[in-house]
């Protein structure tokens, strides 16, 4: 089971200033930043969350990705996922399941790998294939 959240900030998204945010190192000048990740950051919601995961698919232990256009800092992805993974409020609040980011360089390049050059139904599909062709890729 692989449960994303998505967070499509134009910009990118910057792991070490979010987590440093979280853990209160850092301000986050327009909201409390445990709000947008309230699922693993907040106890009571991180309950609430596993439990109705639980009841909707009846697994318990799932893969939770963040879902970004693309991530900014200083650090490689493996670096991102294991710093997030490792936290400890993350840690406890997802036990027993994985964590990572899934950028959509890694999303292009898997929907490059599964395309086949029948037409697809959807203008986005269409247009994968079509990039695909002229071997633009991720």
């Amino acid at each position: 089971m692989w449960v994303v959240s998505c967070k499509s900030w134009q910009p990118g998204f910057d792991t070490g200033a979010k987590l440093r945010e979280l853990r209160g190192e850092k301000k986050n000048p327009k909201r409390e930043t445990w709000r947008g990740f309230r699922e693993v950051w907040d106890p009571k919601w991180a309950a609430a969350f596993r439990a109705e995961v639980e009841r909707v698919t009846g697994v318990s232990r799932f893969r939770y990705s963040i879902a970004v256009t693309r991530l900014r800092g200083k650090i490689s992805q493996d670096e991102a996922n294991a710093a997030w993974q490792s936290d400890p409020t993350i840690a406890g609040n997802l036990a027993g399941c994985e964590f990572s980011f899934l950028t959509m360089r890694d999303m292009w390049a898997q929907l490059q790998d599964e395309l086949t050059t029948t037409p697809a139904s959807s203008e986005i599909g269409r247009l994968a294939q079509l990039l695909k062709a002229a071997k633009i890729e991720a």
